[in-house]
C-alpha cells in the first residue's frame, strides 16, 4: 500500500512511549511512519508526532469503578530473562532487585493493609518464580486469579498499587481511579521532557521511588484513598500527568477523524 502511494500512520498503543529515556520500539516506530499518533506528548525534534487523545484509554474509562469498601489491588510485573528488546526498564538479573523492592513494601505495610492486599501477577512470569519467592517471606500473601480481567477486578477495589512504567498506569490514572506507583528509577529512567510531571506525581504521593515512601503513603491514605486522590493539589497534578501522557476526550473520535482526513489531504 505504501508503494502505491498511501501514507503510514502508527498510533501508540501502551505506556512507556514518551516519558522513557530511550526505547528501540518507540524510535523504530516514529522513524518508518510518516506519521504517529501519541497520547497527548511530543516531540520537538519530531514533527511527525502528533498528539491526539487515546482511543484505548477512553474505553478504560468507561469499565473501571471505585469501591470505597473494596480492597487493594497490586499489580506486579516480570520482564524476560534475557533482552529481547531494547528500552529503559527492569532487565536481566535485575529482576531479583524488583522482587526485593516488593518484598521490601509488603513488610512496611501495616497489618490492617495487608489484610485487604491482593496481588495480581503479571501475565507472563518468564522462569523468575515471583510468585514463590513472595510466598516464601509472605506465606499469607493473597493471589488474585489471573481468569478474571483487570478492569472487572479493579471495579471491586479502592486502590491500586502499579510497580512499573508501563500501560496500566495509564489506564487507572486517566480514569481517575486512586493509583499510587514506585518503581526504581535507575532502572526505569525518565527522559528529560517527562521528569517535571514525574516529580508532580512524586510531590503529591502518586509516585514514589523507593518502596518504603510508598507503603507509608498507602498507610496514610488506604481507609479513604478517595480523599487523598480528589484533594485539589493531587488532581492538578494528575491532570498535567494525563494531558501529556495519557490525554483522554468525549471527542477523540473527531479529533482522529480530522487528523487522519489531513493527512491523508496531504
Amino acid at each position: 500500500k505504501i508503494e502505491n502511494g498511501a501514507r503510514f500512520v502508527i498510533g501508540q498503543h501502551g505506556g512507556h512511549y514518551g516519558n522513557a529515556h530511550w526505547s528501540s520500539n518507540e524510535m523504530h516506530e516514529i522513524k518508518v511512519a510518516d506519521r504517529y499518533f501519541s497520547w497527548g506528548w511530543e516531540d520537538g525534534e519530531t514533527p511527525s508526532v502528533i498528539s491526539l487523545s487515546s482511543v484505548q484509554l477512553a474505553g478504560a474509562q468507561k469499565r473501571i469503578r471505585f469501591d470505597p469498601q473494596g480492597g487493594i489491588l497490586w499489580l506486579g510485573m516480570s520482564r524476560p530473562r534475557y533482552l529481547g528488546w531494547m528500552l529503559s526498564c527492569t532487565m536481566g538479573s535485575e529482576m531479583l532487585e524488583y522482587i526485593d523492592n516488593q518484598k521490601i513494601f509488603l513488610s512496611a505495610l501495616g497489618p490492617e493493609v495487608q489484610g485487604i492486599l491482593e496481588m495480581r501477577l503479571f501475565h507472563t512470569d518468564y522462569g523468575w518464580g515471583v510468585k514463590e519467592r513472595l510466598s516464601e517471606t509472605f506465606p499469607d500473601l493473597c493471589f488474585n486469579s489471573m481468569e478474571e480481567p483487570m478492569y472487572q477486578q479493579l471495579c471491586k477495589n479502592r486502590l491500586c498499587i502499579a510497580t512499573y512504567n508501563g500501560t496500566t498506569l495509564l489506564e487507572t490514572i486517566s480514569a481517575n481511579f486512586p493509583t499510587l506507583g514506585f518503581w526504581d528509577f535507575d532502572q526505569w529512567k525518565i527522559r528529560g521532557s517527562a521528569r517535571p510531571y514525574f516529580d508532580d506525581l512524586l510531590e503529591v504521593g502518586i509516585w514514589h521511588d523507593n518502596p518504603e515512601s510508598a507503603a507509608k503513603k498507602v498507610n496514610e491514605i488506604y481507609e479513604d484513598p478517595m480523599s487523598w486522590w480528589l484533594s485539589p493539589e493531587v488532581q492538578e497534578s494528575k491532570n498535567r500527568f494525563c494531558h501529556r501522557f495519557a490525554r483522554t476526550s468525549p471527542s477523540w473520535l473527531s479529533e482522529w477523524k480530522e487528523a487522519i482526513l489531513r493527512i491523508a489531504g496531504e
